[in-house]
C-alpha cells in the first residue's frame, strides 16, 4: 500500500486507496508536474521502483545523464554531499535530478541512557530525543542532517531530490516534517490480499488482460507475496495473448503460472515465526495436494534456514540490497525478507531446527519413514520450539 503524508499530521490518518494515490503522483510526472524533494520508504520495493522509474524516464535524458544525474548512497553520503549536488545547476537539461537510496537521517532514535551499575555514566555518550520535536541531542555533526534540513526549507527550484529509505521513518523529527512541507513522502508497505487483487486488476487491465475472479483467485493465493513476481505473472500471460483483449481463465493461469514453492515457503515460514501452527500445516498440504513431493519441500526449507541463519549474522550492518542478495546469494528483491525473517527467529531456534533436519534427511535417505507426515511432525516441533 502507498501512503502519502502530508505536514499536517504527525501520524497518518488511516490507509489511503494505494492505487488512486501512486496514480496520482504517476500522473503528477507525466504532466511535468515535479515536486522539489521526494521521500519514498518501506518494504514494497516493487512501487517505490515504479515511481523511480518514473521520474528517471520524465527528468533524465540519455546523453546528458552523466552531467545531470547523481546517485548517492546514504550511507556512504553525507547530508552535505547531496545538499552540493542539489545546489548544482543543470548542465544540459531543465532539472537536475539527484537520487539518493539507503538514506538513515529520518530514521526514529530511541532513548537510552548508559549507566554503570544503575547511576548514569557520564564518560558515555547518552543520547535523547525529544517526545514533541523529534529532534536528538549530541548527535554526532559530520552526520547531522542540519544542512540538508536548511536546503529542505529552500530547496534549489532546478533540482529534484528523491530519497529511499528501507526503514521505518520518524515523522516527529523536523527533518521529515519540513520534506513533506515543500515536498511529499510516500509509504509503500506490503499490501494485504485485498489491496494485492485491486492492483493486479487495474495492472491486467492496463495490458488488455480481462482475468477471471476464479483466475485472479488463484495467482492471489499461489502467485506470492511480491508485487515483482506478480507482474511477472501478468507479463507472460501478455505475452501468451500478444497483447490482445483476451479473457484469461483459471485453466490457462494453472498452466501458464505455475505455483511458485520458493514464495510459498515464506508463507509456511510467517506461520511458523507467528506460531500459527495449523495454518503452517494448512499451507504444506496446500503444496503437497498440488503435486509438489515432500522430498523437495523439505530441501527448500533446509535451504531457507540455511540463509536465514547466514543473514542471522548480518543483521545490523549497512548492506544495500544487492550486497545482501551477494552474500546470502539470493535474488536481491527477496533479500530484506530473509533478514526480516532472522530477525524473528532466535540463533538457538534456527539451529535446533536444522539439526532436526538433519535427523530427517538420514531419515529419508534411509528409507525410514513416510516423508509426508515427517515433514509435518517436523514444522509443528519448529512452531512449538520456545
Amino acid at each position: 500500500m502507498v501512503r502519502p503524508t502530508s505536514n499536517r499530521s504527525k501520524k497518518s490518518s488511516g490507509p489511503i486507496n494505494n492505487e488512486l494515490s501512486s496514480l496520482q503522483l504517476l500522473q503528477e510526472i507525466e504532466q511535468r508536474q515535479f515536486r522539489a524533494a521526494y521521500l519514498f520508504y518501506g518494504s514494497e520495493r516493487y512501487l517505490i521502483d515504479e515511481m523511480v522509474s518514473a521520474l528517471r524516464k520524465a527528468l533524465v535524458d540519455q546523453e546528458a545523464s552523466g552531467f545531470d544525474y547523481d546517485l548517492l548512497d546514504g550511507e556512504n553520503s553525507t547530508p552535505s554531499i547531496v545538499v552540493n549536488c542539489a545546489n548544482t545547476p543543470p548542465w544540459l537539461l531543465e532539472r537536475r535530478l539527484v537520487l539518493v537510496k539507503n538514506v538513515p537521517w529520518f530514521r526514529g532514535i530511541k532513548k537510552t541512557k548508559a549507566t554503570r551499575g544503575g547511576v548514569p555514566d557520564p564518560l558515555t555518550e547518552t543520547t535523547e530525543i525529544d517526545e514533541q520535536t523529534g529532534e536528538t541531542e549530541n548527535e554526532d555533526t559530520a552526520l547531522s542532517p542540519d544542512l540538508l534540513l536548511e536546503y529542505l526549507k529552500k530547496p534549489n527550484p532546478s533540482t529534484v531530490v528523491v530519497m529511499l529509505a528501507h526503514d521505518e521513518v520518524d515523522r516527529r523529527r523536523k527533518l521529515f516534517r519540513t520534506l513533506t512541507a515543500n515536498g511529499i513522502a510516500i509509504e509503500c508497505r506490503e499490501m494485504n490480499d485485498r489491496e494485492r487483487r485491486i492492483w493486479m486488476k487495474r495492472k491486467a487491465s492496463a495490458m488488455g488482460l480481462d482475468i477471471e475472479p476464479a483466475a485472479l483467485d488463484y495467482l492471489i493465493a499461489f502467485g506470492g507475496k511480491s508485487l515483482y513476481g506478480l507482474a511477472n505473472e501478468l507479463e507472460k500471460l501478455s505475452l501468451f495473448f500478444n497483447q490482445e483483449q483476451a479473457r484469461v481463465s483459471v485453466e490457462t493461469v494453472q498452466v501458464l503460472c505455475p505455483r511458485n514453492v520458493e514464495e510459498r515457503i515464506f508463507d509456511i515460514m510467517q506461520a511458523v515465526t507467528e506460531k500459527q501452527t495449523g495454518l503452517a500445516l494448512s499451507r504444506i498440504r496446500e503444496l503437497t495436494r498440488s503435486g509438489i513431493q515432500p522430498q523437495r519441500i523439505f530441501y527448500l526449507l533446509v535451504r531457507h534456514f540455511r540463509i536465514m541463519l547466514k543473514a542471522k549474522g548480518l543483521i545490523g550492518q549497512s548492506y544495500t540490497d544487492q550486497e545482501l542478495a551477494s552474500l546470502l546469494q539470493v535474488d536481491y528483491r527477496i533479500a530484506s525478507k530473509y533478514l526480516r525473517e532472522a530477525r524473528e527467529l532466535s540463533e538457538i531456534k534456527l539451529v535446533k531446527g536444522l539439526k532436526w533436519m538433519l535427523e530427517m534427511d538420514v531419515a529419508l535417505k534411509t528409507g525410514q519413514g513416510n516423508p509426508e507426515i515427517g515433514l509435518e511432525v517436523l514444522i509443528a516441533q519448529i512452531s512449538l520450539e520456545k
